[in-house]
């Protein structure tokens, strides 16, 4: 551990010290951003730094193949971040080492050894009254890598989506929009149900900010036990 972030802080010090001698060279330093991917034994680091964001991004070790979606799903949304902090950079606070932030963590639940959810909660603020918090999931056999679904778990959407429905009703209680409720669960719009995760005994979902309430609710997040749902899942997630 402590190897480890000798080396982070020698990274973070490199880039700190070239930005320092590049202040009067804005465009430059902007195009300068590269993106750097450090491994280690259990988990994997990337990095980017520039005089108008900090980027660190963090995945587990899994397995090659995995890995590579990871490092892709992450790099894409590094990418996006990076193109909206780099047009808004003349918004920047006027404060001494101020810079849009990309900061990226993940949690895993485990259904079995072989079946489990990673979850990025990727927190951004590039600009504008407030930032942003989203999570990104991706589900694994990690022994043959096939990639699931929420579809590959649950067999009538329609009928899970009522589910879903009374779950958030009891979250909110009497404020809620139900048309926007509605809008935010309609099982015939697959990205409504793309964040989720499979956990020993339950799904459980994540709603982003302004998927089915306001921004200021932040992300819903409900769980769902096997028990509720036996009747309309596949037979191998019933233990």
């Amino acid at each position: 551990m402590k190897k480890f972030i000798a080396i982070l802080i020698v990274i973070l010090l490199s880039i700190n010290i070239f930005i320092y001698f590049n202040q009067e060279k804005k465009e430059e330093v902007i195009k300068s951003g590269e993106v750097v991917t450090v491994l280690f034994e259990k988990e994997a680091y990337i990095l980017s730094q520039s005089n108008i964001y900090n980027i660190l991004a963090r995945y587990p070790i899994v397995n090659k193949g995995i890995n590579e979606n990871f490092n892709e799903l992450l790099l894409g949304q590094i990418e996006s971040f990076k193109e909206v902090a780099e047009e808004n950079a003349e918004f920047i606070p006027d404060i001494e080492n101020r810079r849009f932030i990309f900061d990226a963590d993940y949690y895993i639940e485990s259904f079995s050894e072989d079946i489990k959810s990673y979850a990025f909660t990727v927190s951004t603020y590039s600009g504008g009254a407030h930032g942003y918090v989203d999570t990104i999931t991706q589900t694994y056999d990690i022994r043959t890598g096939e990639m699931y679904d929420l579809q590959d778990v649950v067999l009538d959407m329609e009928a899970f989506s009522q589910v879903v429905k009374e779950k958030l009703l009891q979250k909110f209680g009497s404020f809620y929009d139900e048309d926007w409720v509605n809008s935010g669960i309609d099982p015939s719009q697959k990205e409504n149900y793309e964040r989720f995760s499979i956990a020993r005994d339950s799904l459980i979902i994540y709603f982003p900010p302004y998927q089915v309430a306001s921004y200021a609710e932040g992300t819903i997040v409900i769980e769902i036990y096997f028990e509720e749902i036996k009747n309309i899942i596949d037979s191998n997630f019933i233990k």
